[in-house]
């Protein structure tokens, strides 16, 4: 049961911002979930909000991260009832819709480590802003490589840890 609503929560909000088909149930049956107005993704997301309430399928998430979910929830109707539908988003709200939507995602599915965090970066030496995506993991990993990189280099050059570090 936890695997099946895991799908059809993750297939909500999926398909709420690209109104595509998503796998919702058993192996044989499939449901298109095709939100394209505010209207449509508010009615869908009232199914995750009654999931997520103590008795519900998520009812045992923590009290804080169903605030988090509660929050991130709000800001994806704002940003579409501010535009009508996904497609007219501009870019950086694209991206904003789409974190918020990974956020409440790996909440829902207790899955942080596979979130993806986009950014739009300007890449060295153009204007033009390039999207990049990384999971939780990998960004901690580039965090913890360039932490040590440094530490490395630093005692290479002859400076010695202090007491307490």
């Amino acid at each position: 049961m936890h695997t099946r609503s895991t799908k059809f929560v993750r297939a909500l909000v999926v398909g709420a911002f690209f109104a595509a088909s998503a796998y919702a149930g058993a192996a044989t049956k499939a449901t298109i979930v095709t939100a394209t107005t505010p209207a449509e993704f508010d009615a869908q997301i009232a199914t995750i909000r009654t999931e997520i309430k103590p008795g519900g399928v998520y009812g045992g998430i923590k009290p804080a991260d169903r605030e988090t979910v509660e929050a991130n929830l709000d800001r994806m109707s704002a940003l579409l009832h501010k535009k009508g539908s996904s497609a007219a988003l501009d870019a950086n709200e694209k991206i904003e819709l789409f974190n918020a939507q990974e956020k409440a995602n790996a909440i829902l599915t207790g899955n942080e480590q596979n979130r993806l965090i986009c950014t739009n970066e300007m890449k060295s030496g153009t204007h033009f802003p390039v999207k990049t995506c990384q999971t939780v993991a990998e960004r901690d990993a580039t965090r913890r490589q360039s932490q040590d990189g440094y530490k490395n280099s630093f005692m290479k050059n002859g400076a010695t840890q202090f007491k307490g570090n």
